[in-house]
Order: structure tokens, then sequence, then C-alpha cells
């Protein structure tokens, strides 16, 4: 009688075994692919390749890294009405802000980040506004855009609007 319990616990421990180690293999979540971008020796991280944002459009990449170099203040603006957006806008400002803000330190250039719903904003001297729209609070494509002081990105989908603002990011570089 030992010999069949012994067994058959040698048995049901090796069967544990084998679903545990089956479930790793095949349940185990997707790898997360990162791409790094080196820039005066220094590497970013992005989510997305940055290689499908050059697709996005940009109105005047030059100008646009002109303007960010010049302000002493980035104010991200947003439509609050709805939270998947603010979520997304969330998210794109914080990938902004966690590539310029060491990016401009690393020159010993000293910019402060905020954030503000459209419509309690108010420009001050220094100001530079930039307005993320999302697909629910009204985006029509996927883009960077000046226009006077205010840089507008937006996005049509999730994905377009990360793009949008990896674009962003990758002309304040100079990676046009």
């Amino acid at each position: 009688m030992k010999k069949y319990t012994s067994i058959g616990i040698k048995m049901g421990a090796f069967v544990l075994i084998v679903l545990v180690a089956s479930l790793i293999v095949f349940v185990r979540k997707p790898k997360t692919k990162f791409y790094n971008i080196n820039v005066d020796g220094h590497t970013y991280v992005f989510h997305i390749n940055p290689k499908l944002s050059e697709n996005v459009r940009c109105s005047d990449p030059e100008l646009i890294q002109i303007k960010t170099y010049q302000a002493k203040r980035i104010i991200f603006i947003f439509n609050g009405n709805n939270e998947k957006d603010n979520a997304l806008f969330s998210v794109m400002g914080q990938n902004i802000v966690l590539r310029l803000k060491p990016y401009f330190e690393y020159q010993g250039i000293w910019k402060a980040f905020n954030a503000s719903e459209i419509n309690s904003y108010v420009p001050k001297k220094g100001d530079l506004a930039i307005k993320l729209i999302g697909p629910r609070t009204g985006s029509n494509g996927t883009y960077v855009e000046l226009n006077n002081s205010t840089v507008i990105i937006s996005g049509n989908t999730t994905e377009g609007a990360q793009m949008a603002a990896d674009k962003y990011v990758l002309s304040v570089f100079g990676l046009y």
C-alpha cells in the first residue's frame, strides 16, 4: 500500500510541476519593446518606434524647436471633458516631460512644466502652450503644428496622439 501512495504523491507532484511550467510558458505576458534614441550622448526611451513618428505631419519643426527653447514655462493645455482623453493626455505629457526636462538640464537650461484645462489657462509672458487634442476631444487628424505661441499636438487615435507627442519631442531634439 505504501508503494502506491508514494508513487501517487510523486505522480501528483510531477503533474503539478508540468501544469505550472506550461502556464508559465503559455500565459506569459508579451515583452514590451522599447526604442532608444541617443541625442548628444544621452539616451531617451520611446515606447512606440520613433521611425513611425517621422510620418506625422509637423508644420514647422525648426520654429517649434526655437519656440520651445525660448519658453520659460511649458504649459500643457487640454479639454478636460473626457476621462479617456484625460488619461491619454497624462501619459503624453509625462512622456514629453520625461524626455525634455533632462534634455534641457543637460544643456544647463531650466524649464518649468505645468498643465491646465483650456478654460482656466491664462497665458503669461515666456509661456509656450502645448494644446493636446485627442480622439474624443475634437482631433481631426494626427499632426503637430505651431499656431502663434501654441504648439498643437493632435491625434485621432490613441497611438496617433502618442506618435504626435513623440514627433514634438523629436522636433525639439532637432531630429526632423
